[in-house]
Order: structure tokens, then C-alpha cells, then sequence
């Protein structure tokens, strides 16, 4: 049986919401870490913005008929 990934990269805080609906949706769970981003200097040069580089991270395992109503749960 063949599982493909879904990843998800969000602001902190939010990944338990996300994780919800992708187990509502039929996912058996998902692995959330922490993450942080490391084009900050680059993007705020650019753009004069301040961006938050602190993130949770999503891995989500699904079967391949699973996978498209996961993704427009969390999307």
C-alpha cells in the first residue's frame, strides 16, 4: 500500500485546527513540528515587511484515496 505526504508549513498556533480537519476528512493523524524559516532578511529586503519566522510544520500520510479530500479540508 502506497501513502503519499502532505505538508503543510503555518503560522504557530494554528496547526492543531488544521490537523482536525484533515482527520475529520478521513486522515488517521499527522506529525507536527516546529520550523523555522530562513529566508527572512531576503524577503524583508524586498518588500519592507516584517515576516515571522517561527512556523509549525505538517507531515500528513494518506492513502491516494484519501488524499484529495484531506487537501481541500486543510486548503
Amino acid at each position: 500500500m502506497g501513502l503519499e505526504a502532505i505538508v503543510c508549513i503555518l503560522e504557530r498556533g494554528k496547526a492543531n485546527d488544521v490537523v482536525k480537519k484533515a482527520v475529520e476528512a478521513g486522515a488517521r493523524g499527522a506529525t507536527i513540528f516546529f520550523a523555522r524559516g530562513s529566508g527572512e532578511t531576503t524577503f524583508s529586503f524586498f518588500h519592507s515587511l516584517n515576516v515571522e519566522t517561527s512556523k509549525e510544520a505538517i507531515i500528513i500520510l494518506v492513502s491516494p484515496e484519501t488524499k484529495d479530500k484531506v487537501i481541500e479540508a486543510v486548503a
